[in-house]
């Protein structure tokens, strides 16, 4: 699913573009959460009498599970990082980026030295399709990989101290 997009500038490394739809990766999830949909707009009908709850119900879920129950593109390249799904349009400059964080499925990209909360959510989250080395190589080559401080303040990656 990941590809490379050619570009005109000899100097670009290119774009990488990669597209994921965790529905259809993961079809049992997808189908509770089109009967969790139906079954509260059916409730919101039922319960409460007018198809109007029944509607907003079914178009607020719809909406809050958008990024799972559709695919999303992921696009790096020379200007930033960029996502666009269903109702979703973002767009990152690698001078708004500090670091990025690798989990197993996903990559969280920081817009501070320091990952938190707060700052991967002003970042971007970026779902990988079995491409997470090929994306942590292009983000490594514009903004390091933050490596949780051990015990005694360095790196996770630093050589461990000889007890003296």
């Amino acid at each position: 699913m990941a590809k490379r997009k050619k570009t005109s500038s000899p100097e670009a490394v290119g774009d990488l573009q990669w597209q994921v739809w965790p529905a259809r990766q993961r079809p049992q999830a997808a189908a509770g959460a089109i009967a969790l949909i139906l079954g509260v707009s059916w409730y919101g009908y039922i319960g409460f009498g007018h198809i109007i709850y029944s509607i907003i119900a079914l178009v607020v879920l719809t909406g809050s599970l958008t990024s799972f129950l559709f695919p999303s593109t992921y696009t790096i390249n020379d200007e930033g990082i960029r996502l666009r799904g269903v109702l979703l349009f973002k767009t990152k400059r690698w001078d708004e980026l500090a670091c990025y964080l690798r989990g197993d499925d996903f990559i969280a990209v920081s817009t501070t030295a320091e990952p938190s909360h707060r700052s991967i959510s002003r970042g971007l989250i970026l779902r990988l399709a079995h491409n997470g080395e090929e994306v942590a190589a292009c983000l490594g080559r514009r903004i390091p990989e933050w490596k949780r401080p051990d015990e005694n303040g360095a790196g996770s990656d630093a050589p461990p101290e000889s007890p003296s």
